[in-house]
């Protein structure tokens, strides 16, 4: 159950919606998960779903989003680009049940349809945060041919059970980087890169 509390800010309500999507599928197939099940398994109305997402694909993005925030955008911060990606891959295999499910849906609207869009604005972020540089054009078609292959290869990866080490997978990610990516994201001279 997700319990409602005292507190009844807005990311406490997304919080316990996204606790209680994570359980339901351990259980049941993405599409078997209406937001009927989802607000009777949190004792929420519709209503209160509705207030904070458009739909279950909303939602997953926005835990997708939460994950990304936690570990990605954090690199060059408190996390170095290595241990940024090896968290993220540790979380979703800690989530295995949610990631693998999530990643089998096609629709339009999935994640793994919007997926590579997050991480590639996440990087160009992170980039222009460290170098005080906006990424010009080819920069960020490499970069988002990059999030594709990485984001398809991490959702073949949920969809298979995960059975690669998450430090393997983020050695192999970093090989693909692109070479001006690796140096920003691997040196600590990366504030001295100035695009031509």
């Amino acid at each position: 159950m997700c319990g409602h509390g005292t507190n009844k800010s807005s990311f406490r309500t997304k919080k316990n919606l996204a606790t209680a999507f994570e359980k339901l599928l351990e259980s049941h197939s993405f599409d078997a998960v209406t937001v009927k099940k989802l607000v009777d398994e949190c004792d929420y109305s519709r209503q209160t779903f509705y207030r904070h997402f458009a739909d279950k694909y909303d939602l997953v993005l926005w835990i997708y989003q939460e994950m990304v925030q936690d570990t990605v955008q954090r690199i060059g911060e408190d996390l170095s680009w290595f241990e940024a990606v090896v968290t993220k891959l540790e979380i979703m295999r800690s989530k295995q049940s949610f990631y693998s499910e999530v990643y089998k849906s096609n629709d339009y609207n999935a994640l793994i349809v919007r997926d590579a869009d997050i991480v590639h604005a996440y990087y160009v972020e992170n980039i222009e945060r460290l170098t005080g540089n906006a990424v010009p054009f080819r920069e960020s078609f490499l970069l988002k041919f990059y999030a594709i292959g990485a984001t398809r290869s991490t959702a073949l990866w949920a969809r298979t059970g995960m059975k690669e080490d998450p430090r393997l997978l983020a050695e192999l990610y970093g090989e693909m980087l692109p070479s001006f990516a690796k140096e920003i994201f691997f040196n600590k001279t990366a504030t001295t890169i100035h695009f031509d």
